[in-house]
């Protein structure tokens, strides 16, 4: 095995304003992880799904052409870079994640977009979490690439580590467009 060393993440946070129950900041010792295969995860998102893959190739003009899978996998064939989106649930029952499987208190919205409506007992709604990984010079076609678990699905884990108030103050002073 070789590890992949072309990588570049991209985190970003996503919230909206305008809609009940309204966005707070994680706690202080929140923590949470999202699956490919939990409820919600393959719906709304911006491709569709709240996880996916794409293949990407440079067209000219910094222009990409992409071929996207609402599921998440290495594919088998080449492209400029792999891309892999995770995006978190954002709708929160009150439970820090601490003593449990650190996923039952979260819910993604009914229709799996940032903005939907929260399911019955998730009446508290959190900022969304999403994490880009780009594999760059992807050669699915002559390799092999795998998980370093041997795990078939993807996830990805999030524990607070903001300052006390921060978040908060970004959420409040942030201009809803």
């Amino acid at each position: 095995y070789t590890r992949v060393n072309d990588l570049e993440t991209s985190p970003y946070y996503r919230w909206d304003k305008s809609v009940l129950p309204a966005v707070e900041a994680f706690p202080p010792q929140f923590r949470m992880i999202a699956a490919s295969d939990d409820p919600g995860a393959n719906l709304g998102g911006e491709n569709g799904s709240n996880m996916f893959t794409e293949c990407c190739d440079f067209i000219g003009n910094d222009e990409e052409e992409c071929v996207s899978w609402d599921r998440l996998e290495f594919p088998n064939r080449n492209c400029a870079f792999l891309g892999i989106a995770f995006a978190m649930p954002t709708c929160w029952n009150g439970n820090l994640g601490i003593d449990n499987d650190h996923k039952s208190h979260m819910a993604y919205t009914t229709n799996g977009n940032v903005n939907g409506p929260c399911p019955s007992g998730f009446n508290r709604r959190v900022p969304q979490v999403q994490l880009f990984v780009r594999i760059n010079n992807y050669r699915g076609a002559s390799r092999s690439y795998e998980l370093s678990d041997g795990q078939s699905e993807f996830h990805v884990d999030f524990f607070n580590g903001w300052q006390e108030g921060k978040l908060e103050q970004i959420i409040q002073d942030c201009e809803f467009m």
